[in-house]
């Protein structure tokens, strides 16, 4: 969020969630598996799930997580992908190559990756429904991020009309006086001077944006505001 401030958007939330539900899925699985014998459960879940999106990047492809969120349950094709995926994966970590008798070493290192990423697991026909294209992905992340930049202008912009013109005065001299941290560019000091007389009766888009910014930086500083 301090790098990107459109990074957190509602699919990403709900990419966020459905990882989550993935993973702890993976968990139950492993450990009701026939073949799973009580040891290794954290390594085989990680490394499963690393596999499993290694063999989706190999493919150019993304899980459809919209999917999981609405089901808010793993579809039944990707479940029975990871069974066979988490018991290759638990067979390969728990037999580590000389040299390494201790597993929870071996599968700290970067070589016990290598050779898991190289298992050749035979998957089932999938239905394609549990994938989407990856440029398709990177359209949806883009439309989601514009979205979110105009509900968080029209945000700023409603904001800002319902901050009082006297609120706008005490910012206009609190400013002009140069108490603030920030000094204010006359551009700035005009716009306060104008809303706050009301000769801005509706501000653009642009100007809520500048209004909006310094209103919380003042707040930040300790002016007293309503809002």
């Amino acid at each position: 969020m301090e790098k990107d401030n459109l990074a957190i958007t509602e699919s990403f939330f709900k990419d966020a969630i459905s990882r989550v539900i993935l993973f702890r899925h993976t968990e139950r699985l492993v450990t009701k598996a026939p073949w799973y014998d009580g040891g290794f459960r954290a390594q085989t879940v990680a490394y499963s799930v690393a596999y499993l999106s290694s063999w989706v990047d190999k493919n150019r492809l993304s899980l459809n997580f919209n999917l999981i969120w609405e089901q808010q349950d793993l579809p039944g094709q990707l479940v029975e992908m990871l069974e066979l995926i988490a018991e290759a994966v638990y067979s390969k970590i728990t037999h580590p190559p000389s040299g390494y008798a201790n597993i929870t070493q071996w599968t700290k290192n970067a070589g016990c990756w290598e050779s898991v990423k190289g298992i050749d697991i035979k998957l089932p026909e999938l239905s394609p429904v549990l994938f989407i294209d990856s440029e398709e992905k990177k359209y949806q992340e883009k439309d989601n991020r514009e979205t979110k930049t105009v509900d968080k202008n029209i945000l700023s912009q409603i904001f800002v009309l319902e901050v009082a013109k006297e609120e706008w005065r005490k910012l206009f001299v609190y400013y002009g006086s140069y108490k603030g941290s920030a000094r204010l560019s006359s551009m700035q000091l005009d716009m306060l001077d104008k809303i706050a007389s009301g000769r801005i009766p509706f501000p653009s888009e642009k100007q809520s944006k500048i209004l909006y910014q310094i209103y919380v930086d003042a707040k930040k500083e300790g002016v007293d505001l309503a809002k």
